[in-house]
């Protein structure tokens, strides 16, 4: 329960005395939230060597076996003539991708599909195809008059005006960089030169790079801006002349690769041993960030603010400089995390193993362990003296400039400090078995009071006036307690209950938090409002938005607004009154607990994964809008064939021949992950489906019938972004038999028809009513028998199971069908959970079958409550084994389904267990039924191999793992 303990109430006088101190001091700045993507990721191999990104959001990637492209959610892939790899990317003024391999180089466009297309432009220097060996394309590079492109034999010129040229080179030609008109090269042996003309024009004091690498050129307001192992270096006219700074001593310890100058200023430098540098625009060293093993060959900006790094190993998305970074084991803290504080300019972290104190290293924050508790450190809080250390046995001081601290308190365990709100001398502490007050006297710190919780296990404590104290009960209601002035004793203990307005679920207990100034008391999914000494209860965000509301902990903060459980966080901006899911972007685990702002103005989140840091400094990037699309658009005919279409919206309507069939690929280009669309299609599908990320394709329209239809999508990303929606016509044709010419032939074919039937009719007429009355008879006893067989037949098809009242096995396949089937065309998840009574056979054998019954009975009626109605549907599986069916049910929520449903049989009422096994796919030609049954089943028997009592999630189909609990 330690964990869902958020510190409140910051002391006045404390917070501006520490935010003093700590302008003083330099930021504390954590690795960078990362997106990392593998060869798993975009099919293709490790070595990545350059990176582009496109005007229009897309990413292109020179990897070593073609072009990747990526546009947020989808990787493709351009193979280059004769397997080359790319090795080098620019964009043209004419928004052309520039592509150089091996003995390759050409230009990329988008047809009218949406597909790459590659052209060569070897031939626009009299090359052959077939027979052009010039090796490696090292660089190309684009500067205000064209595309420069840089080989060990030749260099070639692509003129913006059409007037191409290509001059002789050689090995000694090494780093090319474009600025403006010029263009400055490195040439082993001579330096750093101007090429004009073909002739390479030494500049004052360029021979120092003579022998020298030269990582980056920048134009720069005096010259130009050299980087390369030894630091800074500035050209003038009147020569070079080496800039001071931080540069010397770090490209020293990790020379730089690459380098990109920051939209926003500053610089950033990838380095051969796999860091980034980063540099402010005054080239002050701000700091390094490990990557991983891999030299960085590229780094790119996004138009969405992020950078790019292109490695031999992966590709990496962050933010430099970052809003949001990440401490963690890597960076020396170890144990669970459970508390911060700003203290002294330094971060301490309380963990299970102890507090941590962050200290500097070449650029990086590292954590050491300063405090040795007693097990874990719950609770950290700086005061005037020191820094005040909660633990299993009580209180530690560590005063300022001491080297160890001391028992201050001994007492049951500490998880939590609250400043008094009404006295700035008062600290309580809560704990365990007791809630207490420190008081500073002269210079130490006393026990001024010490009140007994009696069986209380505090959830939430509010501090309403300096004598009464509201305390939210983990084992039940809400408490408060009236306090003698004088002495400090507690003169009145109310429970609020039921009699007040608040209904309390013994299994959750009460937790209370503060919004807007009012107390909310959540008991289970129940929320109640505090009026006087009244609750109510209400539907209010942001307990509605979230699956846990009494997982839910509130803290408001100078940033806005925060709610947090375990798995979900919303923010509610400053002045704003709409909660907006947060996304990181980037692999962080989830076990959202602890929001607080620092006394550095730091806001922090400890996750199950680590510590996430938001610094407020570093402004909001400025995001482009967003615009839905279509990234494929495919037309299946009757034949089977396919034709790929224009993807772009035009006023003319696809046609959809009839018998025809139209795929349909969103895409919403954006670097943030997790895109969702939602469509309809007036006078066919008048509501809007559900938000959700697609599978591929994202919609199948079959023929709907003759007509003309509006296919409407809308997008949005998780953060928020809404998109400018799509519109696409669809213009069906009737089928042939609907056709004029067929039915009018129709018309004529039945008039000739009529005619003959009409003399037929006179002849045949005599003979059939002769016949009727025969045939009658036979009809007549067919239909018996065939009614009996129906009535068999329908015996046999009964639907309820006569023990337990809910559906039986057969209509647990028929259901299974059914949803499996709309599933697959809606493109959701389904969810099975199959579910059997622990020790039903021992259960038996000591109470006898009668009684076996009736647990089985009253199984399925606790099995019903979770129940929800119109397509979820509960059948007993056999003996004492059910299936729950949950269509459009990811595993996620199934799995939390489950748990709920284990907790409603492990209370204290008699009875026996359940154990659980929980399965979902998305149902595609792939599978069957019974095989998201047969992974259920399985889950089910390995929850009762562990132990029984217990939920446990099937591997995903198709993949040979075992469950997981």
């Amino acid at each position: 329960m330690y964990l869902r303990h958020v510190g409140r109430f910051l002391s006045g006088v404390l917070l501006l005395l520490s935010l003093a101190a700590a302008s003083a001091a330099p930021a504390i700045h954590g690795m960078p939230l990362l997106q990392r993507f593998s060869p798993d990721d975009y099919q293709a191999a490790a070595g990545n060597l350059d990176v582009l990104a496109a005007p229009d959001g897309m990413l292109y990637v020179g990897n070593s076996e073609g072009l990747l492209r990526f546009d947020g959610r989808h990787w493709e892939r351009l193979e280059l003539p004769r397997q080359s790899g790319a090795r080098a990317l620019a964009l043209g003024s004419d928004g052309r991708i520039y592509v150089g391999g091996y003995d390759q180089f050409g230009v990329v466009s988008q047809d009218a599909t949406g597909a790459m297309r590659y052209s060569d432009l070897r031939p626009a220097f009299g090359l052959d195809p077939q027979t052009a060996a010039f090796g490696t394309v090292w660089t190309i590079t684009r500067g205000e008059r064209g595309v420069y492109i840089q080989t060990t034999p030749r260099l070639f010129f692509l003129a913006d005006d059409g007037n191409h040229r290509q001059w002789p080179s050689n090995e000694d030609v090494r780093s090319l960089f474009a600025v403006g008109t010029e263009l400055y090269v490195r040439v082993e042996g001579i330096g750093l030169t101007r090429f004009v003309d073909g002739q390479f024009e030494p500049l004052p004091d360029g021979e120092q790079f003579a022998s020298r690498p030269l990582s980056m050129l920048f134009d720069h307001p005096d010259g130009l801006l050299l980087v390369s192992d030894d630091g800074f270096t500035l050209a003038t006219a009147d020569g070079l002349r080496r800039l001071p700074g931080d540069a010397d001593r770090v490209f020293a310890d990790t020379p730089p690769y690459t380098g990109i100058r920051l939209p926003g200023g500053g610089y950033v430098f990838g380095t051969y041993s796999g860091e980034l540098l980063h540099f402010d625009a005054g080239l002050r060293f701000i700091g390094a960030y490990p990557l991983g093993p891999f030299t960085v060959f590229d780094i790119e900006a996004d138009r969405e603010g992020g950078l790019w790094a292109a490695t031999e190993g992966d590709l990496l998305r962050l933010r430099v400089p970052a809003p949001w970074s990440q401490f963690n084991a890597g960076d020396g803290l170890l144990g669970q995390l459970l508390d911060t504080a700003y203290h002294e300019g330094a971060l301490w972290v309380a963990t299970s193993q102890g507090v941590y104190r962050s200290r500097s290293q070449r650029g990086r924050v590292r954590f050491e362990l300063a405090i040795e508790t007693a097990l874990e450190a719950y609770a950290l809080r700086p005061v005037a003296d020191g820094l005040l250390v909660g633990d299993r046995e009580g209180v530690l001081l560590l005063r300022n400039g001491a080297p160890g601290a001391e028992r201050i308190a001994e007492r049951d365990t500490v998880f939590d400090f609250r400043p008094s709100k009404f006295d700035p001398h008062r600290i309580y502490v809560l704990g365990d078995q007791a809630l207490a007050a420190l008081q500073r006297v002269g210079d130490r710190w006393v026990v001024e009071h010490d009140w007994p919780l009696d069986g209380i296990s505090i959830a939430e404590f509010h501090e309403a006036s300096a004598n009464e104290i509201w305390i939210s009960d983990y084992r039940s209601g809400v408490v408060r307690w009236l306090l003698d002035p004088a002495t400090g004793a507690i003169v009145e203990r109310r429970s609020f209950g039921a009699a007040d307005g608040l209904q309390t679920d013994p299994e959750y207990g009460t937790v209370a938090n503060f919004l807007d100034g009012d107390m909310y008391v959540v008991s289970g999914q129940h929320v109640f409002r505090k009026h006087g000494t009244r609750f109510s209860e209400v539907q209010v965000e942001p307990f509605t938005l979230v699956e846990q509301p009494w997982d839910l902990a509130i803290e408001e903060t100078a940033y806005g607004t925060y709610a947090a459980t375990t798995r979900e966080l919303w923010r509610r901006a400053p002045g704003s009154d709409r909660w907006q899911p947060v996304q990181f972007g980037a692999a962080v685990a989830r076990g959202y607990y602890h929001v607080h702002v620092g006394a550095d103005g730091m806001l922090r989140l400890i996750t199950w994964s680590g510590l996430l840091q938001f610094d407020p400094d570093v402004p909001e990037s400025e995001l482009p809008p967003l615009a839905v699309g279509l990234r494929s658009l495919q037309r299946r005919l009757h034949d089977g064939s396919t034709e790929h279409l224009p993807i772009a919206a035009a006023d003319t309507p696809v046609a959809l021949p009839a018998g025809a069939s139209l795929d349909l690929d969103f895409r919403l280009i954006s670097m943030e992950p997790g895109s969702e669309f939602r469509f309809r299609i007036p006078g066919l599908i008048d509501q809007w489906s559900a938000w959700a990320v697609p599978s591929s394709p994202s919609l199948t329209l079959r023929h709907p019938g003759a007509g003309l239809y509006t296919i409407e999508i809308e997008g949005r990303t998780r953060g928020g972004r809404h998109a400018t929606p799509f519109h696409l016509r669809i213009q069906a044709a009737p089928p042939w038999w609907q056709t004029p010419p067929a039915v009018l032939a129709a018309l004529l074919a039945l008039l000739l028809a009529v005619g003959g039937v009409a003399q037929l009719i006179a002849r045949i007429r005599y003979r059939q009513y002769r016949a009727l009355n025969r045939r009658l008879e036979q009809k007549i006893t067919e239909r018996t028998a065939e009614l009996e067989a129906a009535n068999r037949k329908l015996s046999e098809l009964a639907t309820e199971d006569s023990l337990t009242g809910v559906a039986n096995r057969r209509a647990l396949e028929q259901a299974l069908l059914r949803e499996w089937e709309r599933c697959r065309e809606l493109h959701q998840p389904l969810s099975v959970i199959m579910l059997d009574v622990d020790h039903f056979k021992q259960y038996n054998d000591v109470h006898g079958h009668l009684a076996g019954d009736q647990q089985l009975v009253r199984v399925a009626r606790i099995l019903s409550t979770h129940v929800r109605p119109v397509r979820e549907l509960l059948a007993r599986f056999g003996g004492e084994e059910f299936a729950l069916v949950l269509p459009g049910i990811a595993i996620d929520d199934a799995v939390q389904r489950a748990e709920t449903m284990r907790r409603s049989f492990a209370g204290p009422d008699p009875g026996p267990t359940i154990s659980l096994g929980v399965a979902t796919v998305e149902p595609s030609a792939r599978f069957v039924p019974d095989d998201l049954v047969r992974a259920a089943d399985m889950a089910l028997y390995a929850a009762k191999r562990a132990g029984r009592n217990r939920v446990i999630r099937a591997a995903p189909l198709g993949e040979a793992t075992s469950p997981v609990a």
